[in-house]
């Protein structure tokens, strides 16, 4: 599983953004997995810590991986997660 953490300010768009993005040219991502203290079957539950978690599901996002990706589809993703933040800011700023 490759996942990486997106910084908006320094990328231009957020994750969910991105998600959207990457979409609509047809590669599929998602979103990292719901803390368990957000899920709504323990929305009244009592939390212990949740902002590392918290933060990872707003920011993060799971990129297509596998080892049956080709070096032409790499390339692709790469080209098409980089294109969205040249047209906002000029770079592709990922943390992960």
């Amino acid at each position: 599983l490759t996942c990486v953490m997106i910084d908006p300010d320094d990328f231009g768009r957020t994750s969910d953004e991105l998600r959207c993005e990457l979409a609509r040219v047809g590669i599929e991502t998602r979103r990292a997995w719901k803390p368990m203290h957000l899920q709504p079957l323990y929305g009244n539950h009592p939390v212990r810590g949740g902002r590392v978690s918290s933060d990872i599901f707003e920011r993060g996002l799971c990129l297509p991986s596998g080892s049956n990706l080709t070096e032409s589809e790499l390339e692709r993703i790469v080209v098409a997660i980089q294109q969205p933040a040249r047209r906002t800011t000029g770079t592709a700023a990922l943390i992960g």
